[in-house]
């Protein structure tokens, strides 16, 4: 199954039935790549437009941005997915013993690594997209400017969303250098994330006032 593949209709159905998949770590990338798309609607609104034109090569530039992070949510929301599918496997493994068991406990530390990087990306992704979303908010059609806002709220909430998912998995790996690493790239991420949508939402406020 690829989520993205889905209808808006089939997507919720499944996403809401209690099936494992999609989860949520799909969801916080769709609500990303809603967010690349509103920064894209904006741009859009504003190419072509003569009192926009000193500022049209930057504005095609962020749409073909929004546009490409789009198909990076799309293929992380896949990921996302087969990183889960493969964790649920590693629980599935023997463990009658004491060699199945230590064998079975690398495997689940392993798979939980990429379990907790795949959500890393999508909030990394979601970042770039606040970035996008604080400039185009910025120069954009200002009759647009709510748009840019919505681009900031999904793109914060695809970063909060991956990040739960960080949360659930990571204290399933063995290494704590790499546990240690990825608490403060979380951290990071959170913080940064949150001050970007505080900023893209004060900007917009202005510019609609």
């Amino acid at each position: 199954m690829k989520a993205f593949n889905l209808s808006v209709d089939e997507f919720l159905k499944q996403a809401s039935s209690a099936a494992p998949t999609p989860g949520g770590g799909s969801v916080a990338a769709l609500a990303g790549a809603l967010g690349a798309s509103m920064v894209s609607m904006v741009a859009n609104l504003t190419t072509g437009r003569e009192r926009f034109k000193n500022v049209e090569k930057e504005v095609v530039e962020l749409r073909d941005l929004a546009v490409f992070l789009i198909g990076d949510y799309q293929r992380m929301a896949e990921a996302d997915i087969d990183a889960f599918l493969k964790l649920m496997d590693a629980f599935k493994l023997p463990k009658e013993d004491e060699t199945e068991r230590t064998e079975r406990a690398a495997e689940i530390s392993r798979r939980a690594v990429q379990a907790t990087e795949v959500p890393l990306a999508i909030a990394e992704a979601g970042l770039k997209t606040l970035g996008l979303a604080r400039r185009i908010a910025t120069i954009g059609n200002r009759n647009a400017a709510s748009d840019a806002g919505v681009a900031a709220c999904l793109a914060e909430a695809a970063v909060a969303g991956a990040l739960l998912n960080v949360d659930i998995n990571l204290p399933l790996v063995n290494d704590q250098d790499y546990r240690a690493r990825t608490v403060f790239r979380r951290n990071t991420l959170a913080e940064e994330a949150t001050q970007l949508r505080s900023v893209v939402l004060r900007t917009v406020a202005e510019r609609m006032s």
